[in-house]
C-alpha cells in the first residue's frame, strides 16, 4: 500500500514502520521514510505463487486467475515493532495512518495475540482522534482472533478495508446477517447481502450518537466484480470518486498496462440486482455506473469493477484498491462532534 500510494501520488510524504530487512529496503522507493528502529538484519519471507486460468499442477487445472501465498514472518506474527509503530507517530504527525498484518498472528497462541491486541487497541486510543486510521484485513481462519479484532481494534479505527472472504467469515463468526453464506457461498457474493453485512458492521461496531466512543465510520468492501463503500455521512466525503478510482485501479493493475482500454476489460455483475435486502430491483446504467444511496442513516456507494479479461498481476490488488480509494476520500471527524 505504501509503494502504491507513493507511485500514484509522488509528492506525498510517507513513512513506513515495520520490520524492514536489507533486501526489502532496496525494493522500496528511496523517498519512503523508514525509521532506523524498523530495520532488521535478515529479511522475513513471503512467498506468492501466481497463476492464470487453465494452468495445471498435477491433475488440477485452475478455473480462475489467483495466487497461493505462504509466509515465514516471525516479526509481524509477533508484532515485534508494535511499540516502534506508536513511538514513530509523534515526530511524523501523519494525516493518515494505515495498518495491516493482524492475520499473521493466527499462528500464535490465544494468550499471546490477546495480549498484543489489547496493547494495540490501547495505543490506537491514544492517537490524535482527528487523524483517520485505516485497517486492511486479510484472510483469516481463526474465529477467536476475528472476534478479538472486532472487539479490541475495530472500534478504535476510522476505516476498514476487506474482501468477501473476510467480510463473510466475520459475519459467520460474530452471528451477523447471512452468516451461513461463508459455508455455502459459491461464486461472487450477492450485492444486497454485502450491503447488509456492511450495514451490520457499522451499526454494531461503528460510531453513532448512542456509541460516540467508537471511531469506525467507513467500511470499504472490494471483490472481483464490484465494490461497495458504506460510511457515516458526516464523517467522509468524496465517496463516489473514491470508489470509482478504486474500481478503475482494479482493472488497471490486474491487466498491468499503462493505458486501460475497453478491449482489456469487461463487466461481470448481474443484469438486475438489489442494493440491499428488501430494496427494489435495479439495472446498471452504463452512462452512470456509480450508484449511491442512503439507508438507515448511512451513505452507501456501489460501483462495478472493470474486470481484466486476461489478468497479469493479481498480487496486492486489494491493497492497491484500498490505498487508491483512501487517497480520494476526505475525512471530516470534527463534523461528528
Amino acid at each position: 500500500m505504501a509503494s502504491k500510494i507513493k507511485l500514484l501520488f509522488p509528492d506525498i510524504e510517507l513513512q513506513l514502520v515495520g520490520p524492514i530487512g536489507p533486501k526489502l529496503s532496496e525494493l522500496f522507493p528511496q523517498s519512503i521514510q523508514i525509521p532506523e528502529e524498523s530495520r532488521i538484519e535478515e529479511d522475513e519471507v513471503h512467498l506468492i505463487m501466481e497463476y492464470r486460468v487453465g494452468e495445471k499442477w498435477g491433475d488440477s487445472t485452475t478455473t480462475v486467475a489467483t495466487r497461493f501465498i505462504t509466509s515465514f514472518d516471525e516479526s509481524n506474527s509477533k508484532m515485534t515493532h508494535l511499540e516502534t509503530f506508536f513511538s514513530s507517530q509523534s515526530g511524523f504527525e501523519p494525516d493518515l495512518i494505515i495498518i495491516s498484518g493482524l492475520h499473521l498472528m493466527e499462528g500464535e497462541g490465544k494468550d499471546f495475540y490477546s495480549g498484543r491486541l489489547k496493547v494495540f487497541g490501547a495505543g490506537l486510543d491514544q492517537l490524535n482522534p482527528t487523524t483517520p486510521v485505516h485497517l486492511e484485513l486479510a484472510s483469516m481462519a481463526n474465529g477467536d482472533l476475528v472476534q478479538e479484532v472486532f472487539r479490541e481494534i475495530i472500534p478504535e479505527i476510522s476505516s476498514l478495508g476487506l474482501n468477501e472472504q473476510e467480510l463473510s467469515f466475520s459475519s459467520h463468526v460474530l452471528k451477523g446477517p447471512h452468516s451461513d453464506d461463508f459455508i455455502h457461498q459459491t461464486g461472487q457474493p450477492e450485492i444486497h447481502k454485502i450491503s447488509d453485512m456492511i450495514l451490520w458492521i457499522l451499526k454494531t461496531f461503528g460510531y453513532s450518537k448512542k456509541r460516540p466512543e467508537s471511531k469506525l465510520t467507513r467500511v470499504h468492501f472490494h471483490s472481483l466484480t464490484y465494490h461497495i463503500l458504506g460510511t457515516v455521512p458526516d464523517a467522509w466525503s468524496n465517496n463516489e470518486a473514491a470508489v470509482a478510482a478504486g474500481t478503475h485501479m482494479a482493472g488497471h493493475q490486474a491487466c498491468d498496462v499503462k493505458l486501460l482500454t475497453p478491449e482489456h476489460v469487461e463487466l461481470r455483475i448481474p443484469s438486475t440486482f438489489r442494493l440491499y435486502s428488501g430494496g427494489p430491483e435495479k439495472q446498471l446504467d452504463h452512462n452512470h455506473p456509480v450508484i449511491f444511496w442512503d439507508y438507515e442513516g448511512y451513505h452507501f456507494v456501489f460501483s462495478p469493477v472493470l474486470v481484466c479479461k486476461d489478468p497479469q498481476k493479481t498480487v496486492g490488488l486489494g491493497d492497491a484498491i484500498s490505498a487508491t480509494g483512501l487517497m480520494y476520500s476526505q475525512y471530516n471527524r470534527e463534523n461528528l462532534r
